[in-house]
């Protein structure tokens, strides 16, 4: 099988700022956060198998 692997979207975010009220996240600390996902969409092409 050829071909390559392509990123659709990511949920990356930095949680040194914005998640906690003091801008920091200590080790070990538990910490909820919430990643809302993006709009996206992938456009095959017609008569392609893909296994």
């Amino acid at each position: 099988m050829q071909g390559y692997a392509m990123n659709i979207t990511d949920g990356i975010i930095r949680c040194r700022f914005g998640i906690v009220m003091n801008g920091r996240v200590n080790p070990n600390e538990i910490v909820e956060v919430k990643i809302k996902p993006f709009a996206c969409a992938n456009r095959f092409k017609k008569d392609i198998v893909y296994d």
